[in-house]
């Protein structure tokens, strides 16, 4: 993984890279998107999720927050308000999957496509917690 971001195999430009993670995803785990955001030096969007909703006391795993306009490798918890993840060795299960949720929310698009055709990651969210329309 740090060969997409910093250390590019010969002959390979380094990367940057956005990760739209859905919290509460029922099929990829918002904790293995962290463990990737770490790995890849990724920065992190704050607050990471509506007020009282990430268990963590001090959100992000140590990634640095995002000051926008931002230009390098980022991770965004998008929270359409399903239920988390559990914590134990277990499937989530409770209410509804979110997985597409970030996908099709109008502002994910347009921050996306900041990133993808301007080369800056702006802020849709303005400051405040990320959230995604829930579309079953």
């Amino acid at each position: 993984m740090h060969h997409v971001t910093s250390d590019p195999y010969p002959g390979t430009p380094a990367k940057t890279v956005l990760l739209h993670v859905a919290y509460g995803d029922h099929q990829v785990s918002e904790l293995s998107a962290l463990i990737e955001a770490r790995t890849l030096g990724a920065a992190i969007h704050q607050p990471v999720a509506i007020d009282g909703r990430w268990a963590e006391k001090e959100p992000g795993w140590g990634l640095e927050p995002i000051a926008y306009p931002y230009d390098g490798s980022a991770i965004i918890i998008w929270d359409s308000g399903m239920a988390p993840i559990p914590f134990e060795n277990v499937p989530p299960r409770e209410g509804n999957d979110s997985h597409e949720d970030p996908r099709r929310d109008p502002d994910v698009r347009r921050q996306k496509a900041a990133f993808l055709f301007d080369d800056t990651l702006i802020d849709v969210c303005d400051g405040a917690a990320c959230e995604a329309d829930h579309n079953p």
